[in-house]
């Protein structure tokens, strides 16, 4: 059976507190999952999910130009 990938999503997502760590910095896949069950269940479950998640943490998500920052004639 095929999962539904967006309940998927939203549960992993659920799981992982938004905002920065007691430390002042981002919270990471790779220190939530040696303390949270869910999480290390989930990556038994789907592996290459959590494999590219690590990967694209820290990264931009995306680039743009505000119109404002554009002359247009």
């Amino acid at each position: 059976e095929i999962p539904d990938y967006q309940k998927v999503a939203a549960e992993i997502s659920s799981a992982i507190p938004a905002g920065k760590g007691e430390d002042g910095k981002n919270v990471r896949l790779a220190d939530l999952l040696p303390v949270t069950e869910f999480l290390r269940q989930k990556q038994a479950e789907f592996p290459d999910l959590f494999k590219f998640a690590m990967q694209a943490e820290g990264k931009p998500r995306h680039v743009s130009v505000h119109a404002a920052g554009t002359i247009i004639t």
